[in-house]
């Protein structure tokens, strides 16, 4: 088409060559008074990551270039180590938090674009206090463990309170990101285990040295010391009162607990003459 204004708009994203002339005299390209002008389009910097979060102890991503390729790579924050040709982000070696990526082509026409990218990070760390454990990370799904690998279940809360001594870890797990701590060793049992998850009655407690038990199945029973040591094993039949003879043991407090397949509850016990 022709335009006969001193300035017109190209269509973007194309390339065209256009003829330009002043007033009057030639009509021809090429001839007097006409001069060639080429409009280039911009490069395709067009690119994306897998997903736009990813965890610290994860895959490192490769972004996929689907414009044009041999540009660099670039981020908004220095605490993203990036490799500039391939974009790919090294996870481990970067800091915790939400960058702008952008590639940039070196073609005739350079063109840039830009990619939101998380990088998250959990507490994998446990406190132990009493003979309970605790995830240090809030807010998240977790999964307790006996070491190396025993699940526990049911035991998915932050705290953990083992019924027998040895080694615990847990796994956690908040968003796109799973993290396991290192097993950490129980050598005191906490009381609180004993009382909250009884399947069985015990009395008197204290006593001065026979114990009736009362417990709805058949199971094996131990008495243990506070520092897990086991000092007694017997029987319970169920639904009937079970006497036990305790007066061998010393002055003091116990945990009296009933294994029952991969169930293990229990109560703290006290023996006083």
């Amino acid at each position: 088409g022709t335009t006969t204004t001193s300035s017109f708009a190209v269509t973007p994203g194309t390339t065209t060559t256009y003829y330009v002339r002043g007033e009057g005299g030639c009509v021809t390209p090429g001839s007097c008074g006409f001069r060639t002008v080429n409009v280039t389009a911009l490069d395709n910097a067009s690119f994306s990551y897998g997903a736009s979060s990813y965890c610290f102890n994860g895959t490192d991503p490769t972004p996929t270039i689907t414009g044009l390729g041999g540009g660099t790579f670039t981020s908004s924050a220095g605490g993203l180590s990036i490799n500039a040709s391939t974009g790919t982000i090294d996870l481990s070696a970067s800091t915790p938090a939400t960058y702008t990526v952008t590639y940039t082509t070196g073609g005739s026409c350079p063109n840039s674009s830009n990619v939101s990218v998380t990088v998250s990070s959990l507490n994998s760390s446990v406190t132990q206090t009493a003979g309970v454990l605790t995830a240090n990370q809030a807010g998240a799904s977790y999964q307790w463990y006996q070491c190396p690998s025993t699940l526990l279940t049911g035991e998915t809360n932050q705290s953990f309170t083992p019924t027998v001594v040895g080694n615990y870890k847990v796994v956690t797990t908040l968003s796109v990101c799973t993290v396991e701590s290192a097993c950490e060793n129980v050598t005191v049992l906490g009381a609180e285990s004993f009382e909250n998850k009884s399947t069985f009655i015990i009395y008197p407690n204290p006593t001065n040295g026979l114990l009736t038990i009362n417990s709805t199945f058949d199971g094996d029973f131990i008495i243990a010391n506070q520092l897990g040591q086991t000092v007694k094993t017997f029987k319970i039949n169920s639904n009937v009162e079970n006497i036990i003879n305790v007066g061998g043991l010393a002055d003091g407090i116990y945990f009296i607990k009933e294994t029952n397949g991969t169930q293990i509850s229990g109560q703290k016990l006290i023996i006083k003459k």
